[in-house]
């Protein structure tokens, strides 16, 4: 039983990395930055800001 319920855990997580990414026309402008760990942690600018 533990099994299928991690299989089912990994399957979905595999499926929904596709909805993780960026549509190639996206109408926001996008960036990344980088922590002091080594972190990338994606951005978006709103007005003059990121």
């Amino acid at each position: 039983m533990k099994q299928n319920i991690l299989l089912l855990s990994a399957l979905l997580f595999f499926i929904n990395c596709d909805f993780l990414t960026e549509p190639e026309n996206s109408p926001f402008e996008t960036g990344t930055v980088k922590d002091i760990n080594g972190n990338v942690y994606k951005t978006v600018k709103i007005g003059d800001q990121w």
